[in-house]
């Protein structure tokens, strides 16, 4: 059975355009570099039949008082606006059949939409490696950058759709 979010989605996107990063398929990703290929040549077969693609990740605050969550029920979201990529990863690097290494990702994502509410702005968010967490200092320096959550999947993923030139809507459940 689909959560809320999915099932709130899904009254105004495709199915094909929604990947739950916290799903089973996706759990090592992107560490494996065998999963990140099946996320490439996903986002590779969708990417002429949708102008956008909709990544779920679990979000982590850095900071006590988030400005942007929206209420789905009892669970709180945002919406991603931006990111800072922390993780050292790109899933096309020693990529030979690729041609395009570092591609702009600038206006990457979409973050207003109207399938349901969203209270304040959307946020920054940074991507960090998987099992990893911010220390002190690290925590000091993204909140001064305006960074109010970090998350594990979303931001290498968002590579991968801006590869192929499609907008990304970035959903973080928190």
């Amino acid at each position: 059975m689909p959560s809320p979010l999915k099932e709130e989605l899904l009254k105004s996107f495709q199915p094909k355009q929604i990947i739950d990063l916290r799903d089973s398929a996706w759990v090592d990703f992107p560490l494996d570099k065998n999963i990140s290929q099946e996320l490439i040549n996903q986002v590779e077969n969708i990417k002429d039949q949708f102008e956008e693609i909709i990544f779920i990740d679990d979000g982590y605050l850095l900071i006590q008082q988030p400005k942007s969550t929206s209420h789905l029920g009892i669970v709180n979201y945002a919406l991603v606006n931006d990111h800072v990529n922390l993780t050292n990863l790109n899933p096309f690097l020693g990529n030979q059949s690729r041609s395009i290494r570092f591609y702009a990702v600038n206006e990457l994502y979409k973050y207003k939409l109207s399938c349901f509410q969203i209270i304040g702005d959307a946020v920054k968010v940074a991507g960090i490696n998987p099992g990893s967490i911010p220390k002190e200092k690290e925590i000091d320096i993204l909140e001064k950058s305006g960074i109010e959550f970090y998350c594990y999947k979303l931001v290498v993923a968002s590579l991968i759709a801006g590869y192929f030139d499609m907008k990304v809507i970035g959903i973080l459940e928190t």
